[in-house]
């Protein structure tokens, strides 16, 4: 799995891969999208990574 619109000039295409990767996380693959976002969160504008950290919190709590 890539988050795909990492190298999208368009923050909101990017923004939308961010809500994307929340909506099809789960049990299954969870640790792939965190692991992918960690990665992405690195290079990522500043006004999605509050985001991203927050999704990542809602994964650590649901999925612990």
């Amino acid at each position: 799995m890539c988050l795909c619109g990492q190298t999208e000039r368009d923050i909101s295409v990017r923004q939308r891969a961010v809500d994307l990767l929340y909506a099809m996380c789960g049990r299954g693959n969870v640790q792939t999208i965190v692991a992918e976002m960690l990665l992405y969160l690195e290079t990522a504008d500043y006004a999605i990574r509050e985001e991203m950290v927050s999704c990542q919190f809602v994964f650590f709590v649901f999925y612990a």
